[in-house]
């Protein structure tokens, strides 16, 4: 793989569709998951680049504009130092609906404020099943303590 940078550039040097024969015929699941890591990590790089750190008057401004519930959730993360979605349903009553709609919430709000995502979501196996496991990140937490 060459160099990735612009578009124009990927649409010149990559043949997609080779990209896409080699992938429906590999028989490696570890290589593809290996492909998957590297794809997400470069989608959320691209994502979340340029985005400031969390300050007290930020949490502040973003504490007041949330609803109850996203309260509830952020303390729920607070409280736990992270927390399982499984907990979180089960711990609330929500559906896995309103636990992840109020997490992308959060999220979007965060970035349009140009700040750096104050959730985190990490797949994790336990029990024997994978379930996502949610922190805050090190900024916001830390500057959560003020306000909350």
């Amino acid at each position: 793989m060459k160099n990735l940078g612009g578009m124009k550039e990927l649409n010149e040097s990559i043949d997609y569709r080779a990209i896409v024969k080699w992938i429906r015929a590999s028989q490696d699941a570890k290589s593809l998951r290996r492909l998957r890591k590297i794809i997400d990590e470069r989608i959320h790089t691209l994502r979340t680049q340029g985005l400031r750190d969390w300050t007290k008057d930020d949490v502040d401004e973003f504490w007041r504009a949330c609803s109850a519930d996203a309260k509830r959730l952020i303390k729920i993360l607070v409280e736990g130092v992270g927390a399982f979605k499984d907990d979180i349903m089960r711990d609330t009553g929500w559906k896995e609906m309103k636990v992840t709609g109020l997490i992308a919430g959060i999220i979007n709000r965060a970035r349009n404020m140009g700040l750096k995502d104050p959730i985190i979501g990490k797949w994790v196996r336990r029990n024997g099943t994978w379930t996502k496991r949610y922190i805050l990140e090190d900024s916001f937490r830390d500057s959560l303590k003020y306000v909350v």
